[in-house]
């Protein structure tokens, strides 16, 4: 990804990520009653959603990436979202004491591998349709190419 689409990228999942913490943190405080939000939660909800997108310049590069700089790529973000957010949760009283640091990683980890199976699927279904339209133009060129003796034009009418 180049710059622009790093930027592009960043508000999108900064405004997916904030929205969906306080949808969490509105069920969770139905959920548990006794529960309410400060209004220093919304400013902790804007670090945490700051800090799980963050890491997405790991993905920044001048040229296109192979398979393989993407795979590696990806086990980076994974493990720096590992790290990092299990921290700013803990800062901002997310989760307390070791169950809580465990469940905490697993959700992480588990809302990662959901978010690359989505996007795998997402990309591959864009990859068939890409593919069904490449190969419909291919077949409409070879059909235009045998009416027209694969010169481009009409050579019957140019010879006398």
């Amino acid at each position: 990804m180049n710059a622009k689409q790093i930027a592009k990228t960043f508000c999108f999942h900064y405004a997916l990520i904030y929205g969906l913490t306080m949808i969490v943190s509105y069920f969770w405080c139905l959920a548990c009653g006794d529960e309410t939000v400060t209004v220093e939660f919304f400013g902790y909800a804007m670090l945490f959603a700051l800090a799980a997108d963050a890491p997405i310049v790991i993905f920044w590069s001048r040229k296109e990436l192979s398979s393989k700089q993407i795979l590696i790529r990806m086990i980076i973000h994974c493990i720096v979202l590992e790290i990092l957010l299990p921290t700013v949760g803990w800062y901002i009283g997310m989760w307390h004491g070791m169950g809580g640091f465990f469940v905490f990683f697993f959700v992480v980890l588990l809302v990662d591998v959901g978010v690359y199976a989505i996007s795998y699927l997402i990309l591959s279904f864009d990859a068939v349709n890409i593919n069904s339209v490449l190969e419909k133009r291919k077949c409409e060129k070879t059909i235009k190419e045998d009416e027209d003796g694969g010169f481009g034009q009409d050579y019957r009418n140019t010879q006398s």
